[in-house]
C-alpha cells in the first residue's frame, strides 16, 4: 500500500481516495495509451525553492552520464533557474513565473498553457519529477511525455510509468538519485556558476574585506525555521567582538532589507540584504570564511563550497535528511529535539517555539568560536 507524506489524516485519506479513483478511470488509457518513447528527449521538473534545486544538481549529473546523448530540460521556477542553466548537464531550462510554491504569486492559467504548448511540441520520452508531487506529476502527463518516473506520496501516482517507493528518511539528494538506480557519496562537492553581473554586483560588498569574512543569514521563507533576528544580532556582535579583522555580511533576498537594518549598527558589519540580487549573494558566500544561517537554501551554497557552515536547525525538519553532503569537520548542525518534531511546518502549531527558543546565541557561539581564529 502506497506511503503517504501528509500528517493529517484527511489528507491522507483525500489522496488515497483521488488515487483510488484515477487507478480506476485511468486503466483504460494506460492499457491502450501511446508506448513509452525513447530517452532522446528528457524532462526534469523541480519547481520549488534554491535548496531544492541545489539538491537536484548531482542528479542532473548522474542523468547525463546515463543517457549522454540526451536532449535534458529542466523545469523549474524562474528564480532557481540560474542554477539549471549553470549545469553542464543541461541543454534548456523551461521556468514557471507561477510557480504553485511560491505561494505570493498567483498562479496563471495563461502562463500554464502557454509552457504545456511548448512542452507537447517537444514529444519528450522520458519525464521525472524529482519532489512527489500531485501536481507537477499532473502538469508532465498534460505536456504529454510518455513515460513519467517519480513518487506517488502525494497521490497522482496512477499517472507515472515508473514509481519508487518514498523513504522521507533518506537524504534528499540520494532521493532523487534512486529514480535512476544510483546513490551519492558520503562527502560532496559542487560548483555554483555566477553570471558577470553578479560577480560585480558582490564585488562592491567585498571591497576591502580582508582573508576573514563571515556570512550570516538570519532569514527563511518558513517561519517555522526563523531563529529570531535578536539572536542573529546578539550572534554577529560576538562575532565581531572576538574576530576584530573579521568582515561580517548580512544576506538575504530583496524583500529582507527591512529586517536587515538591525544589523547596521553592529562594527565591521555589511549588509547585503535588500540590496543584492541571489546570484550576488552566492559568490559573496563561495568568497567567504565561515557561513551561519537558517535551515534554507543558502547554506547548500556555502557546504558545497567548501565553506565552513553552522545551521540553526531548531527542529522543524530532519536535519538527518536535509544536510550538506559535507565533511564532518567542515558543518555544525544544531538541533533541540522536542516531543512535537521533525514537525515540517511552516509555521509553528505549538504555542511557544520550543525548539528555536532553546538555542541560544552563546550556545551557537561557542560552537563556531574556533572556526574564528586564525588570519581567515
Amino acid at each position: 500500500m502506497r506511503k503517504y507524506v501528509f500528517k493529517k489524516r484527511w489528507k491522507r485519506v483525500l489522496a488515497a481516495v483521488f488515487d483510488a479513483a484515477g487507478v480506476f478511470l485511468y486503466a483504460p488509457f494506460k492499457l491502450f495509451g501511446k508506448k513509452p518513447g525513447s530517452a532522446d528527449k528528457i524532462l526534469v521538473a523541480r519547481l520549488d525553492q534554491a535548496g531544492d534545486m541545489v539538491q537536484a544538481l548531482p542528479f542532473l549529473d548522474a542523468l547525463r552520464r546515463k543517457y549522454p546523448g540526451a536532449r535534458i530540460t529542466v523545469f523549474c521556477a524562474r528564480e532557481t533557474e540560474f542554477l539549471a542553466r549553470s549545469s553542464p548537464a543541461v541543454d534548456e531550462t523551461i521556468s514557471f513565473e507561477s510557480s504553485w510554491f511560491y505561494p505570493e504569486k498567483r498562479f496563471s492559467l495563461k502562463e500554464a498553457a502557454s509552457v504545456l504548448k511548448k512542452m507537447r511540441r517537444e514529444k519528450y520520452g522520458f519525464a521525472f519529477d524529482l519532489r512527489g508531487d500531485a501536481r507537477n506529476i499532473f502538469f508532465l502527463k498534460l505536456a504529454g511525455a510518455s513515460r513519467i518516473t517519480g513518487y506517488g506520496c502525494a497521490g497522482g501516482g496512477f499517472f507515472l510509468d515508473g514509481e519508487k517507493e518514498y523513504d522521507r528518511e533518506e537524504h534528499e539528494i540520494d532521493k532523487n538519485l534512486k529514480l535512476i538506480g544510483e546513490k551519492a557519496p558520503d562527502v560532496m562537492r559542487m560548483n555554483f556558476h555566477t553570471g558577470e553581473k553578479e560577480r560585480e554586483e558582490a564585488a562592491k560588498f567585498l571591497e576591502g574585506a580582508g582573508k576573514k569574512r563571515i556570512v550570516i543569514h538570519p532569514f527563511t521563507r518558513a517561519r517555522s525555521k526563523m531563529w529570531g533576528i535578536n539572536k542573529f544580532g546578539v550572534l554577529a556582535g560576538m562575532i565581531a567582538d572576538a574576530a576584530k579583522d573579521a568582515a561580517i555580511f548580512i544576506i538575504g533576498g530583496r524583500e529582507d532589507g527591512a529586517g536587515a537594518t538591525a544589523f547596521e549598527k553592529i562594527k565591521n558589519v555589511r549588509v547585503c540584504a535588500g540590496k543584492t540580487g541571489f546570484g550576488a549573494s552566492v559568490e559573496i558566500i563561495k568568497q567567504s570564511s565561515v557561513f551561519v544561517g537558517c535551515d534554507s537554501g543558502p547554506q547548500y551554497f556555502a557546504a558545497y563550497s567548501g565553506v565552513k557552515t553552522c545551521v540553526i536547525y531548531g527542529y522543524t525538519s530532519n536535519s538527518a535528511r536535509w544536510r550538506p553532503k559535507v565533511e564532518a569537520e567542515n558543518f555544525i548542525g544544531i538541533t533541540a529535539p522536542v516531543d512535537c518534531g521533525p514537525c515540517e511546518l511552516d509555521e509553528c502549531a505549538q504555542s511557544s517555539h520550543r525548539c528555536m527558543e532553546m538555542i541560544t546565541p552563546e550556545a551557537v557561539f561557542g560552537k563556531i568560536e574556533p572556526w574564528l581564529k586564525g588570519p581567515g
